[in-house]
């Protein structure tokens, strides 16, 4: 049985279709995953490292960076905490 694709992976004919709201939001969590495995690799992290540090499961951090998935601003916080991310640049992120 096959998973559905993720819409990170979708085709641009795919994404075409989405809603503008919808569009946005894959936009967003592409985005922001991006940003927090650059920090992640730019500080020789694995993502079991920080898992550890921050109490959020390796499966969501993949999903995060993946632009799979959205994480309550309570794990967002302590993951930029942790890599030294500031607030600013994640709202940033989220804005591009």
């Amino acid at each position: 049985m096959s998973k559905t694709t993720p819409l990170k992976q979708a085709s641009t004919a795919q994404r075409e279709k989405l809603p503008a709201a919808r569009k946005k939001s894959v936009e967003l969590n592409v985005g922001l995953g991006k940003l927090v495995e650059q920090y992640r690799t730019e500080m020789k992290l694995s993502l079991e490292d920080l898992s550890e540090l921050t109490q959020v499961p390796v499966r969501d951090l993949s999903r995060l960076e993946n632009g799979e998935c959205t994480l309550a601003l309570e794990k967002l916080f302590r993951i930029s905490n942790y890599l030294n991310i500031p607030p600013s640049e994640l709202l940033a992120a989220i804005h591009r």
